[in-house]
């Protein structure tokens, strides 16, 4: 017990005095401008409900069959739903969940923009 006792009195002076150990890490500005970054895929949800991607509108099952069908030549990219502010929460959930539900291997993810003042 003596021994246990001196090696945790030693541990505990000694440790302050090692310091925190230095990790390097890459610095990056912007983590989109990584080498090999994809860009996600932006689908658009209108007050209406339509929603719209590169420029056309589609209803909720068109926008399923559409990714579901060129999911291949899309890659892996990610999915990223901007919304009206006018729509209800649970109608951009509903969305969301059936878009991940069609698209298994496929991230859903909802874009936030930040209001300028």
């Amino acid at each position: 017990i003596d021994v246990c006792l001196v090696l945790l009195i030693t541990f505990l002076v000694l440790t302050p005095l090692l310091g925190p150990p230095e990790v390097p890490l890459p610095a990056v500005r912007d983590p989109r401008s990584l080498a090999g970054a994809v860009p996600p895929i932006t689908l658009t949800l209108l007050g209406d409900g339509a929603i719209v991607w590169e420029g056309r509108r589609y209803s909720l099952a068109e926008i399923t069959q559409t990714i579901d069908a060129n999911r291949w030549a899309m890659g892996n990219r990610d999915l990223v739903v901007e919304a009206d502010r006018g729509l209800p929460y649970r109608q951009v959930l509903a969305v969301m969940n059936s878009l991940r539900i069609e698209n298994e291997s496929t991230v859903v993810g909802l874009a936030a923009v930040r209001r300028r003042p």
